[in-house]
Parts: C-alpha cells; structure tokens; sequence
C-alpha cells in the first residue's frame, strides 16, 4: 500500500513500456489511486479492474524511498509528558531531588504518579520522570 501511495505521489516515478501506442509513456498519478501490484502475473492493477504489463519503476527513486522508509526518524516524545514529571517533581522534592542512590528510578516514577493521579492530572511514563529528573539525556 505504501509503494503504490509513492506512485500515486509521484516520489517514485513510473513508465509504461507496455503501452499499446509503442511509447514509453509516464503513468499518470491519478491512474496509481486505489491500484494494486499483482506481482503473481507481474502486472499492476487499476482501480477499474484493467491491468498494466511492463511497467518500469526509475530505480533511484525506488532506492532513495526504501531508504527513506527504512530510516525513518524516532518520533520525539511530547515534552508535555516532561512537563507534569517537573511539576510534580518540585511539588514533590522542591528544588532538592533526590540523589539515584536514595530514591530508585521506578520508586520516583511511583511517587510521581501518584502525586499526578491525587491532583487530576494525567499520568506520565517512566522515561519522562527520569529525564525530567535528569537522570538521562533527553
């Protein structure tokens, strides 16, 4: 589904060496919406059932969206869920934290959370407390 939406976009640009005028025509987008790759008859299927024989993907595009869609960027946590770790955390310790050796990361995260669950804020995960806590980088 991911490669055909990259057809239709246009990231991948495709031609029609099957086409019944002898060219070598492009494909245009709109003919990719709701297509299939039947890659048992090796043939692409339309929307409207009608098949296509010989279609040729350009090779660098194909390569640089594999790439692409192989090393995608982590997704960055919300620094909200950070926020309420610190919040609850000068509540809770003021500006005095305690050191790893005196309060253990899940015994803070618990503290942290039930400090949030008593106040009607929402919880938070174990990493934010830590890195609010700067006990890890962020």
């Amino acid at each position: 589904m991911a490669l055909i939406k990259a057809f239709a976009d246009g990231t991948i640009r495709t031609r029609w060496h099957g086409h019944y005028s002898g060219g070598n025509p492009h494909i245009d987008r709109q003919r990719w919406i709701d297509a299939d790759v039947d890659l048992t008859r090796g043939r692409v299927v339309l929307a409207d059932g009608s098949g296509m024989q010989g279609v040729e993907v350009n090779d660098g595009d194909l390569q640089t969206w594999l790439i692409g869609t192989t090393t995608k960027k982590r997704k960055k946590k919300t620094p909200v869920q950070q926020e309420r770790a610190k919040k609850a955390l000068k509540a809770l310790f003021g500006d005095r934290l305690p050191a790893p050796s005196d309060v253990s990361n899940p015994e803070l995260n618990k503290r942290v959370n039930d400090w949030l669950t008593s106040n009607e804020i929402g919880g938070v995960s174990l990493d934010s407390v830590v890195r609010a806590a700067g006990r890890r980088s962020k």
